[in-house]
């Protein structure tokens, strides 16, 4: 990846063939972190229908290859049905790791979360999965408690609260 051609910008509504093409080059392991989320044709076409509406903030990473923009990264947060919480994900391209990315995909939508009026994010994040809690954690989400998953696997709950008595750029 090269910082020069790679350029962060919200999900577009025909974004789904590519944001489709993206899931379809993600690794087991990054499947596996990504699990429940469907990875297929029809649920990418959803994501991208379905960006712009009021409870979905949704982030790509691009870059041109090949004559053509590809996704190498994706991030989203959704409203949580009848609730101020907001349910969080990301996804990296495994060639695209360790660049900084997942830093600049959080980073923008972090600013657009306030933006809008986001009271908290909260996540799930596998145990094992230490290079993202990291990141997590220097935004400021903080774990909450734990669970054990149905393939007896250790996850973390985490949460992002936003304050809302003073500036909305603070972070608790």
């Amino acid at each position: 990846m090269k910082p020069e051609l790679m350029k962060i910008r919200q999900l577009q509504k025909d974004d789904g063939l590519r944001l489709n093409e993206f899931f379809e080059h993600l690794t087991e392991k990054d499947k596996y972190y990504f699990y429940p989320h469907p990875l297929d044709i029809e649920h990418a076409k959803q994501l991208a229908e379905a960006s712009g509406d009021e409870d979905n903030i949704r982030f790509v990473a691009t870059e041109e290859a090949h004559g053509k923009e590809e996704i190498i990264g994706y991030t989203y947060i959704a409203r949580v049905e009848k609730s101020e919480d907001w349910s969080f994900g990301i996804a990296i391209r495994g060639d695209s790791r360790s660049s900084g990315l997942g830093t600049k995909l959080l980073s923008s939508l972090i600013e657009k979360a306030k933006t809008n009026g986001v009271k908290r994010i909260k996540l799930t994040v596998h145990k094992e999965n230490e290079l993202a809690r990291r990141l997590y954690e220097k935004y400021g989400f903080r774990i909450t408690g734990e669970f054990i998953t149905k393939k007896q696997k250790v996850q973390y709950r985490m949460l992002l609260t936003f304050k809302s008595e003073t500036k909305k750029s603070e972070i608790l």
